[in-house]
């Protein structure tokens, strides 16, 4: 496997995974490419008669971007180091931000991943799984994550102005596109816990630069 910087960009993503998450991963690039980006997928792309190798390499020196799906088996993994380190030799800096960190699972961020800022998709209901990997697509190709709407004016007296708040669900502009949710009954199912009540209070942990990073909803 060679460190070529790709000359042509074939796919916008390259979901690097264990086999022992192939159900998030499959979650993951299904809403991907619902929402329109193009997604190369081992499971999906490595089909008999294709040469397993050359695809590898093609996927790791061809894709804009690498989603690296992490959890103990990952980790655990030589190869999965690889394909990561791959395309992040040419981004060290996160300038680009070619290297997209996803946890499925309550671990640590093992050597230089640990100054990547990420997303954690476990321990949520689907819906708010899939708005955090609709906002870390978006944010990692705008480079900014600056909300749409301006932030109420945090009055003296601790009560909140009656502006827009940046949650409130105003539609995007039509140059972003949003990770489909699909009401496909083939799509693949979500392997995170299911939830059936309302969800209050609860957080999830972005680390990177040193810093740690708070989302509560």
């Amino acid at each position: 496997m060679t460190n070529a910087d790709p000359g042509v960009t074939e796919w916008d993503f390259f979901v690097s995974y264990q086999q022992a998450d192939r159900a998030w991963a499959e979650w993951i690039a299904w809403q991907l490419e619902g929402a329109g980006y193009s997604v190369l997928f081992q499971g999906w792309d490595f089909v008999p008669g294709t040469n397993w190798i050359k695809l590898m390499q093609d996927g790791v020196s061809r894709s804009a971007r690498v989603i690296v799906v992490l959890s103990p088996a990952y980790i655990g993994s030589v190869f999965g180091a690889a394909e990561w380190q791959a395309i992040w030799v040419h981004d060290p800096d996160g300038a680009k931000r070619r290297v997209i960190p996803v946890r499925v699972a309550d671990c640590e961020r093992p050597g230089l991943l640990a100054g990547i800022v990420g997303i954690d998709l476990f321990g949520v209901p689907e819906p708010k799984a899939l708005q955090r990997l609709q906002d870390a697509v978006q944010q990692a190709l705008a480079g900014r994550a600056k909300p749409l709407n301006a932030p109420s004016f945090p009055a003296a007296d601790g009560s909140t102005s009656t502006g827009t708040t940046p949650d409130s669900g105003t539609e995007r502009t039509s140059k972003s596109r949003s990770v489909s949710s699909g009401a496909d009954a083939e799509r693949p199912r979500f392997p995170g816990r299911a939830y059936h009540v309302e969800i209050r209070g609860a957080q999830g942990v972005q680390i990177g630069d040193n810093n740690t990073q708070v989302n509560r909803w």
